[in-house]
């Protein structure tokens, strides 16, 4: 399993990234920037349903494997919010149906608009809370599933640990 010794030290460099660059850049040997959300209930990590490339695919959780669909970049969106976009498809996130609670993340082309916009928040030592620019609500993996395929859905906020995710660095 991909995981890093200092969990907080990814979102702290995101932080500052944010307040000092309009947004963060890929390298073309290692990407600093590219990482496996690992929700803290499972430990398993987020993905791209099927690494499917098309507009709607849903997002998962399963077991990590760091294959692409599993790693993420964040991009400073403006704000204090976050664009995270797909390894393998350069799609990214999205709240659907937009601003309903128990809706689908999916992954849709990147357009920058309020529904694609994401804010961190928290700290590593608990798991950060990823929460929806536009509605409010939380991203969580639903019914708190530990099975690989579970959906990822936006919800109230609770502060549950299937609301909870680690940024975990991908080795080169």
């Amino acid at each position: 399993m991909f995981r890093s010794t200092a969990r907080g030290a990814v979102m702290t460099a995101l932080a500052a990234a944010a307040l000092s660059a309009p947004a963060m850049t890929a390298t073309a040997t290692t990407d600093p920037h590219e990482h496996l959300i690992v929700p803290v209930h499972s430990e398993k990590c987020l993905d791209v349903l099927g690494a499917n490339p098309g507009d709607d695919a849903d997002i998962v959780q399963s077991t990590c494997d760091g294959r692409a669909s599993q790693r993420f970049s964040p991009t400073a969106a403006g704000g204090d919010t976050w664009l995270i976009s797909s390894q393998a498809t350069g799609k990214c996130f999205q709240a659907t149906p937009a601003g309903h609670e128990g809706g689908d993340v999916v992954q849709r082309s990147c357009d920058g608009s309020p529904v694609q916009r994401w804010r961190v928040e928290g700290e590593a030592a608990h798991g950060y809370r990823i929460v929806s620019g536009f509605t409010g609500l939380c991203l969580e993996v639903a019914y708190a599933s530990p099975d690989d395929g579970a959906e990822v859905r936006q919800f109230p906020c609770h502060g549950q640990a299937n609301q909870r995710f680690s940024f975990d660095g991908v080795p080169a």
